[in-house]
């Protein structure tokens, strides 16, 4: 996923010069042709198999222990690549026993009040239950916890009225409605998310945007 600049340069801080502040613009320069994006987007290597490439061709393990140890930090920082992405660097890891401690009140309440939404904190609740799947034997309670949770999430979105949903999705902001789409998704009743879901398509329409509904 994309990075900021203030996080690259507290996972790597050869990346910051005591004399010359533009120091991480002359890097970037110098890698231009691998990277994409830009100070208010973050930072990515331009294609997926370039990540898989480089993986195979330096020694990344020390950058990945750097990039874990700042994720697992997340309290101090609240940084929003550690908030999104912390959980799949656990699981890619084999860190699973740090994976099911990271689902936790804590986590989710730092993440609802980032992303004003469950679905981010619900997609880690559902590598949490995959994870747990593949274990040899299944790792049962973590799969029943997880699964629990997920439970409740989805009783949750369930609860909100359709009606709210609907217009925040006609008046919103772009972010608002991103959001409006994320709660829809984690209703656990079926024929009441495809009303929502409805009522999102003719709010877009309403907004002029044919495209996306």
């Amino acid at each position: 996923g994309r990075i900021g600049r203030a996080e690259l340069e507290a996972i790597n801080p050869s990346l910051v010069d005591d004399w010359a502040e533009d120091y991480f613009d002359e890097v970037l320069r110098q890698v231009g042709r691998w990277v994409v994006g830009d100070a208010g987007a973050g930072y990515a290597l331009a294609h997926p198999r370039l990540r898989g490439y480089l993986g195979g061709r330096i020694k990344t393990g020390p950058y990945l222990d750097q990039l874990l140890d700042y994720c697992a930090r997340w309290r101090e920082h609240n940084s929003p690549y550690a908030l999104t992405h912390y959980a799949r660097h656990l699981a890619d890891a084999g860190d699973n026993s740090n994976l099911y401690a990271l689902i936790c009140q804590e986590w989710m309440d730092a993440k609802l009040a980032a992303f004003h939404s469950h679905q981010p904190f619900s997609e880690d609740v559902a590598l949490d239950i995959e994870v747990a799947t593949q274990e040899r034997p299944p790792n049962w309670p973590q799969l029943i916890r997880g699964c629990l949770i997920y439970a409740t999430l989805g009783s949750l979105a369930t609860n909100v009225p359709l009606e709210a949903l609907g217009v925040l999705a006609q008046v919103g902001d772009a972010d608002q409605v991103r959001k409006v789409l994320g709660h829809a998704a984690l209703i656990s009743v079926r024929n009441r998310q495809c009303v929502a879901y409805r009522r999102f398509g003719c709010a877009l329409l309403v907004r002029g945007q044919s495209d996306e509904a």
